[in-house]
């Protein structure tokens, strides 16, 4: 805390520029954890298919195995099981970028204008998309044909929820290409 206390003293410019450097070393640390954990999900992947393989014994169960190698230190099977997802998957970024976003859509959803905590149901469709009615769908008059409030925003979570892994990953990647065009 007394680091912060520093700059109360400088001059702006120089604060400013101090805090676009944090930022960087925000993002900085962020890829490096990102790689760390493909990297780690890479290994996890390899070490799988040789344990199953019978390297470290005939017979031996990958979960149990796993349990006893790393769940006492801390790493749940949950872990793992994302970080091989991840990899598994062919583009890790896009895995982990999708999930970013599906976690953030469902935090923002939760608590759509200041209403409180609701649970969202959404049913995978039959041509095994997924689908269902976002929360806001309640809160319209039937028959109404106008979009609800921040409509195109809403409009665009419908349409995504209604996509496909591969599709959303496409989405994603085109997205990603945009906002790295400023």
């Amino acid at each position: 805390m007394g680091a912060v206390l520093d700059f109360k003293h400088r001059k702006i410019d120089d604060v400013v520029n101090e805090i676009h450097r944090q930022f960087g070393l925000m993002r900085d640390a962020d890829t490096k954890s990102h790689t760390t954990r493909v990297r780690a999900g890479t290994m996890l992947v390899d070490l799988r298919a040789r344990i199953e393989s019978g390297e470290d014994g005939e017979g031996v169960n990958w979960w149990k195995w796993y349990d006893e190698k790393f769940t006492r230190t801390g790493r749940s099977r949950k872990d793992a099981e994302k970080l091989m997802r991840w990899v598994a998957s062919g583009d890790p970024e896009a895995a982990h970028e999708e999930e970013k976003i599906e976690r953030k859509a469902r935090r923002e959803s939760v608590y759509e204008d200041g209403a409180a905590r609701r649970s969202i149901n959404i049913e995978p469709n039959q041509d095994n998309s997924r689908g269902g009615s976002p929360p806001w769908d309640d809160d319209q008059p039937s028959g109404d044909s106008a979009p609800p409030p921040n409509g195109l925003v809403k409009q665009a979570w419908c349409l995504i929820m209604k996509m496909d892994a591969e599709q959303r990953r496409e989405l994603l990647v085109k997205l990603r290409s945009y906002c790295n065009e400023d």
